[in-house]
């Protein structure tokens, strides 16, 4: 298995951070606070989002790997840790409706920003949530990489 690790919550603010002012840079006015917003969301949205397809799908697996993963680093946790990611994403992509909503009646910059940093600061305080989700997760990537792919082939005896 190749499960990529996640950075921990204030890097991956920072990283999104950077990404979203960087794609608004080129754009000026309400536009500019609309970019900043969807661009930060969709970052979170991309690394979070590979770290829950990374992850094996237990219902697929044969009864081998599953018990080996359960033993490894248990099924209920991991489960809990990814529905934990599911619905941060849930509250933030909540979040990004309200903001952009509210920004399609505005007029003033001045309160499209005061919305653009609300909608930053409510989305950085989930993502500081998440911090020993991710924490758990990254752990449970190093045991599961290291885990032996071990193929379910007919053998014959002699």
């Amino acid at each position: 298995m190749r499960i990529g690790k996640i950075q921990g919550p204030e890097q991956l603010t920072r990283i999104a951070t950077r990404t979203a002012f960087k794609a608004a840079s080129a754009k000026k006015g309400i536009d500019r606070e609309k970019t900043i917003v969807l661009a930060f969301y969709k970052a979170i949205r991309t690394k979070i989002g590979k770290a829950i397809r990374d992850m094996p799908n237990i219902k697929t697996l044969d009864s081998f790997k599953k018990e080996y993963i359960d033993v490894l680093v248990g099924i209920p946790e991991l489960k809990r840790v990814l529905n934990n990611f599911r619905h941060s994403l849930k509250i933030m992509a909540k979040l990004k409706r309200e903001c952009l909503h509210k920004m399609q009646s505005l007029r003033d910059e001045n309160a499209a920003r005061k919305l653009t940093n609300e909608f930053l600061g409510r989305s950085c305080s989930v993502v500081k949530r998440m911090g020993k989700s991710i924490e758990l997760f990254n752990r449970y990537a190093v045991k599961l990489n290291e885990m032996p792919d071990i193929k379910q082939q007919p053998t014959l005896l002699i």
